[in-house]
Order: C-alpha cells, then sequence, then structure tokens
C-alpha cells in the first residue's frame, strides 16, 4: 500500500515533491502527519486485496484467509464493493502468471542505496526469471483524479527497491510498472529497462534525495504543493500565488486576453492554496490560538428533528395524513410549518425540535457575534473544515 507504518522522510509516495521541491521535505516535518478517513479506506482495500492474492498463491490456508477476511469485514469503512474491487485488483495482479514466477505481496522495501534512510511497502512484485522481467503493480483506492502509471516518479522508486530485494538473485533486465485504480476505471502500465531505470536513479534521484535530506536546495512551488503539509506556511508558495496579481496584474487598466488564461492556469492551486490556510487557521483556533484580528463565533444551524419517526406518529394520531409527507418521507420542518399551519406546528412538532451548535467558525474580530470559547470541547469528534466568512 505504499508506505510502511512508520513514515520515512523521504517516502517513495512524495518523491515527485521532493525532487521537485528539495527542502519541502524537511519543512514538512515540522507538521503533523495526520490520516484520513480516505487514507484509512485505502489501507483496509489493500489489506483485503492482500488476502485475496496470497490465498491464490496458496501463501495461506482458506481457513486462515476466512478468518482474516472476517476480520476484516468487521471494519465500519468496509462495503460489499470494496471486496469487489480487491478481487478484481487479485485479478489484475495475477491474470498472466506463469509456473515458475516468483511472486511477493505487501513487502517492505528498502531503497537506502538511492535514498537516505528510504524504505517503502511493495503491493505486490512478480519475476519471471525465464524472462528476466520484474512486474509491480500498485493498487491506488482513491477516486479523487486518475494517476498514471507512465514515468511515475514513486514507481520507479518502488523498481528500484524491489530490484533491491530481488536483483542480486535474479538477472533481471526489464521492469513493467503499473497502476489498478478501481474507483475509477483506470489502469495504466509502463516498461522501462533496467538500465534506464538506473541511469536515471544515479543522475536524477540520488543527487536530489541527498538535498531533500539535508533540507537544501531551492524551494520550487507548483502543482506538487497540494499535498505538502507544510503549504500553509510555505513563503516560496504564497510568493509564487500571489505574484501574479502583485505585479503582472498593475501595469494596465483592463485584463490583456494574454493575461485571463495565466490566470485561469494559476486559479485553481490558488484558491485550494487559500482553502488550506483557512482550514489550518480555523483548525488551530478551536485548540484554542487566538489569530489577530479574528476571533472565532458559532456558526449557523438549522433544527433537526430529535426522532422523526416520532413525531411521525404524534402527527398521524393527530389527523394528519398527506399534508405531512413528500412521496417518501416525512417533510422538512419548513415545508411542514406550511403544511399544517403554524398552531399544530408549535404544538405537534417544536417539542420534537432541537437546535444542535453550529460549526464554529473563523471571522473578523469586529463581527457582532459573541466568542465561541468552548469550540475544543464541543466539537471534540468532528472534523473542522469551515470557510472564513
Amino acid at each position: 500500500m505504499g508506505e510502511a507504518s512508520a513514515h520515512a522522510v523521504l517516502s517513495p509516495s512524495s518523491a515527485s515533491r521532493w525532487m521537485a521541491c528539495t527542502p519541502s521535505a524537511r519543512f514538512e516535518q515540522q507538521f503533523e502527519n495526520t490520516t484520513s478517513v480516505f487514507a484509512e479506506e485505502g489501507t483496509l482495500a489493500h489489506a483485503i486485496g492482500e488476502a485475496i492474492i496470497k490465498l491464490r498463491l496458496q501463501m495461506v490456508t482458506e481457513a486462515a484467509f476466512n478468518l482474516e477476511l472476517d476480520f476484516l469485514t468487521r471494519d465500519p469503512l468496509y462495503n460489499a464493493e470494496m471486496l469487489t474491487h480487491a478481487e478484481q485488483y487479485a485479478d489484475y495482479c495475477l491474470e498472466d502468471s506463469q509456473p515458475g514466477d516468483i511472486h511477493a505481496v505487501e513487502t517492505r522495501l528498502d531503497i537506502t542505496s538511492h535514498v537516505p534512510e528510504g524504505f517503502g511497502t511493495g503491493d505486490y512484485m512478480r519475476v519471471r526469471p525465464s524472462a528476466n522481467h520484474l512486474r509491480f503493480r500498485d493498487l491506488k483506492y482513491g477516486k479523487g483524479v486518475p494517476v498514471s502509471a507512465v514515468n511515475n516518479t514513486q514507481l520507479k522508486v518502488y523498481a528500484l527497491g524491489a530490484l533491491n530485494w530481488w536483483g542480486w538473485i535474479y538477472d533481471i533486465d526489464t521492469v513493467s510498472v503499473g497502476i489498478f485504480q478501481p474507483r475509477l476505471s483506470n489502469n495504466t502500465e509502463w516498461e522501462i529497462s533496467v538500465a534506464e531505470l538506473m541511469e536515471w536513479a544515479n543522475d536524477e534521484l540520488r543527487p536530489k534525495a541527498k538535498l531533500a535530506f539535508a533540507g537544501e536546495g531551492e524551494y520550487k512551488p507548483g502543482n506538487h504543493c497540494k499535498f505538502c503539509r507544510a503549504r500553509v506556511k510555505c513563503k516560496a508558495l504564497a510568493d509564487y500565488n500571489l505574484d501574479l496579481f502583485k505585479h503582472e496584474l498593475k501595469k494596465h487598466d483592463q485584463l490583456t486576453d494574454e493575461e485571463l488564461p495565466a490566470i485561469v492556469k494559476k486559479a485553481s492551486l490558488l484558491a485550494a492554496w487559500a482553502k488550506d490556510i483557512e482550514e489550518y487557521m480555523l483548525a488551530e483556533a478551536v485548540k484554542g490560538k487566538k489569530w489577530e484580528g479574528m476571533k472565532l463565533v458559532e456558526g449557523k444551524s438549522d433544527r433537526v428533528f430529535v426522532s422523526a419517526s416520532n413525531t411521525e406518529k404524534k402527527l398521524l394520531e393527530a389527523g394528519y395524513t398527506d399534508e405531512i409527507y413528500t412521496p417518501r418521507k416525512l417533510l422538512g420542518i419548513t415545508a411542514l410549518t406550511k403544511n399544517i399551519g403554524a398552531k399544530a406546528f408549535k404544538e405537534l412538532v417544536e417539542p420534537d425540535l432541537r437546535k444542535p451548535a453550529g460549526k464554529p467558525t473563523l471571522v473578523p474580530a469586529n463581527d457582532p457575534r459573541k466568542d465561541f470559547d468552548n469550540a475544543a470541547a464541543v466539537f471534540k469528534d468532528v472534523e473542522i473544515k469551515e470557510e472564513i466568512e
């Protein structure tokens, strides 16, 4: 699934970033490496895929597989679609297996010969000694954007680790890397000779890894910044995002046809960067940090039913039927008020309503709402992702 439980400073999954911007790897060590439900979902899918592949390769008994699968499918993130995708992933990895092939699943790879303290986990690898060929396959369970295997930096680093694992035993000439992304129906493959791969490792990877491990080199902002943990505090990224508006657009009163495309090209990165800063400031404010000129207030919230079924029962007992339903469910609060009248609403519905605390919102200090002082306690179990108003 890409990374071991401990995180390398120069992880293969972020290689395209630290090779482009070598100081970023050390810079982002100052920021907590948090997980997400999407990452946890991917971890579970990998584990199920691993179990299926091992069963098909007879690395485990059927009884052991069933026990493992029973445990994994009890995870709250599991669903039947995940099992289907994991089976498809196993099909993809093993589609043309032959007698004599050597397989490895979820294997820790040592890449220290090229990357200081470098390691990762190979999802699936296979050597075919008769063809001097190494196959590497990577499962991407996310459905955000398609990822291509063609000249993929992460996969090339993994391939080097796989060669380190098997290269001293087998005479491998060619490496095939592939990405299986089932929820986007995206499967891509790419092949490179070992000679070309080693040339890239020696000429590009190793020198940049040395700089990155030392925290040296120049900051170079770009699309690779979107997953960098240090992006909210990176001055180089701020300058990159704001430069167009600080300089180029001040030259004249009207935007030119040449300037409009430049704005569009930067707009998505600029918007994502601004939102990242907003979310970071809000999360820190909830923890108690005070931002100059800003304050934390309770955001808006709507009334909700404590128990819609209980409200429905009371309304039916009072003689209301067609007035309270949409074709499939109880009407919302506003529609109910209109259909049954304010008096009946107050008597039958309002006792069953509650108004939860609105999520904390960071606003300018002159906002008339009072400070939200206990946000950390109220929202200790809620992921904070709100925009500054």
